[in-house]
């Protein structure tokens, strides 16, 4: 069976108000359909796309742009229009996306479309950092049995085997423990197979794509093989900041201002930018 999947974005023809609007349309997965699309619906006069952000966006995207369609792409939380609307459905945030595109009130600033080797560099580097949030879960879990049994035992311990050994050892009068501690055990050893595995995964890639870029990142002292790889991933092309202020607010990291009058308060940084560089960026900072 043919298998679909429904985007709900904009068609506009480039014409003034008053334009023939398609703004709910269902697409199949195969990229070749977003050409047919294309050329069916605007008998090859051009067409302009109004794109909100979500998990196949980016592959729509760039399959529209190698179909001759002009792509804006919109997040939906910084579209105040669609953000704040009381009534909120597919069919109406796409004939709003469609009056912004034709009315040219969409958000100043479109939202980057990755090249597909960055995305799927992004994609190497969510499975990795979930991997490691399982694993974290797992040693939490750990410390607190260690506590209830008076076992001391540094928590970054807890990431190799021979400190869920010594665990092991604490707890081996308690059979109830033991059987828990046994499985944590055995399941952290497997993460951290995983992990150590897609480590070698993104290095692989990252050297076979990003080999100019992450030798650059990398000669920058505290940046190593998994730092270069996200700000590759998130970043990309750096060319596209005018400085390095905008830079810095894609990373969520500017000062927060508050002023009134003569009073003048700071209120931490922004965290408007992109989070998983805002960590990286605060660890290194």
């Amino acid at each position: 069976p043919r298998l679909y999947s429904f985007f709900f974005f904009c068609l506009m023809m480039r014409r003034p108000p008053g334009s023939t609007l398609f703004p709910y349309t269902p697409l199949f997965r195969a990229p070749v359909s977003f050409s047919e699309l294309v050329t069916h619906q605007t008998r090859n006069e051009g067409v302009d796309v109004a794109l909100e952000t979500g998990n196949m966006t980016f592959l729509l995207s760039r399959a529209m742009q190698k179909a001759g369609a002009d792509v804006f792409v919109v997040d939906a939380y910084r579209n105040a229009l669609i953000a704040k609307s009381t009534k909120k459905t597919d069919k109406l945030d796409a004939k709003k996306l469609a009056e912004q595109r034709r009315l040219n009130m969409l958000p100043p600033c479109p939202v980057y479309v990755p090249s597909t080797h960055a995305e799927e560099l992004r994609q190497l580097l969510s499975y990795r950092a979930s991997q490691i949030k399982n694993i974290t879960r797992l040693c939490n879990r750990g410390i607190r049995i260690a506590e209830r049994v008076n076992h001391t035992e540094k928590r970054s311990a807890y990431s190799a085997a021979p400190a869920w050994n010594r665990l092991l050892v604490a707890v081996a009068k308690d059979e109830i423990c033991l059987k828990i501690v046994e499985h944590l055990s055995n399941e952290a050893i497997v993460l951290q197979k995983q992990i150590r595995n897609i480590e070698l995964v993104i290095a692989h890639f990252v050297d076979q794509h990003f080999k100019k870029q992450s030798r650059l990142l990398r000669s920058i002292p505290g940046v190593g093989p998994i730092t270069s790889s996200a700000l590759i991933a998130q970043i990309e092309n750096i060319d596209r900041f005018e400085n390095a202020r905008q830079l810095c607010r894609y990373l969520g990291l500017t000062p927060v201002v508050r002023e009134s009058g003569n009073k003048h308060s700071g209120r931490g940084i922004c965290k408007s930018g992109n989070s998983r560089l805002r960590e990286i960026g605060r660890a290194h900072v």
